[in-house]
């Protein structure tokens, strides 16, 4: 928990900066007259819903990272994982590509992978190089994404996620990863349809009150919402809600995600009064488990004051 909380908050300091600098530079734009009271507004929806998709970014890098043990990396792995989350990605990319290539690093675990074929008295040795170089490149190429994703290179983003999914076509977890970065892109068709991939495997292995599901069809439901289909995205996101309802305290902070996304899709739908409800709920647990004067308090009190 505690390397999950740290990881949050160091994430969270980088994509604040540039928050706070969007924020000054519209208020500055308001106050000399060069944009409407409407487009304020619009423009503030907009910042706080990029705000809260980036919100979520930071919790499921805080997560993935909480579940890595370190222990079992090498050095270099984990000065990677750390710089990431210090924002020093300049030095982190300098580690990986002192490893060479990626394209042939990539190469070169295909040709051991193919060697595991040639005989069969070497195929323990050569299994074990070859997980082991799979580890190691699926380590490198997920950081690879997380630095385009903090620089908002969604193309390359995806392009690393592809390339890690390329090792592993079964492992649920990156399918949902490549899903994520197709929403980043906007391109919700494929997304939609790398996470219905995601859950159908996950049927197989998994429980139906599985933590994994609550956030798959919370992908589904974002997906829907920004295709405009509405009535599905409240059903996907209700899915999730019940998963998380049953499995999580009243005053978890995923409830609170959960609940900004059903009243952000009553927002879109015009239906002003139920989003408010759902807002209220999310802002409930802020104050009763943070108070009245935190940031994530304030921050989701503003955002109330767009809808009313």
């Amino acid at each position: 928990m505690q390397v999950k909380l740290e990881a949050e908050r160091k994430i969270r300091k980088q994509l604040s900066k540039r928050f706070d600098a969007e924020m000054e530079k519209l208020d500055s734009m308001k106050a000399q007259l060069k944009i409407s009271q409407e487009e304020y507004r619009n423009a503030l929806q907009e910042m706080f819903d990029r705000q809260e998709k980036e919100e979520n970014l930071i919790k499921e890098m805080a997560e993935r990272y909480s579940l890595i043990d370190f222990e079992k990396l090498d050095k270099d792995q984990r000065l990677v994982a750390q710089y990431i989350i210090e924002g020093r990605l300049t030095e982190a990319r300098a580690i990986i590509n002192k490893k060479g290539d990626i394209d042939k690093r990539i190469k070169e675990n295909q040709r051991h992978k193919d060697a595991n074929a040639q005989a069969r008295t070497d195929l323990e040795k050569s299994e074990s190089m070859q997980q082991k170089e799979q580890e190691d490149l699926a380590h490198d190429l997920f950081n690879l994404a997380e630095m385009a994703t903090i620089e908002y290179k969604w193309d390359s983003a995806l392009f690393y996620m592809l390339k890690r999914y390329s090792l592993d076509t079964t492992n649920a977890q990156w399918i949902t990863d490549v899903a994520l970065k197709y929403i980043d892109l906007g391109n919700y068709t494929e997304a939609l349809e790398w996470s219905n991939k995601s859950r159908v495997i996950s049927e197989k292995v998994l429980q139906p009150d599985h933590p994994d599901f609550a956030v798959i069809y919370s992908n589904i439901g974002l997906v829907y919402s920004n295709l405009g289909k509405y009535a599905e995205a409240l059903e996907w996101h209700t899915k999730s809600r019940v998963i998380r309802e049953k499995i999580l305290p009243p005053d978890h902070p995923d409830l609170v995600m959960t609940y900004n996304s059903i009243g952000q899709v009553y927002f879109k739908l015009g239906n002003y009064a139920e989003s408010l409800e759902w807002y209220n709920k999310a802002l409930t647990i802020y104050v009763n488990k943070y108070g009245e004067d935190h940031n994530k308090t304030k921050e989701l009190k503003e955002k109330i004051e767009t809808v009313k």
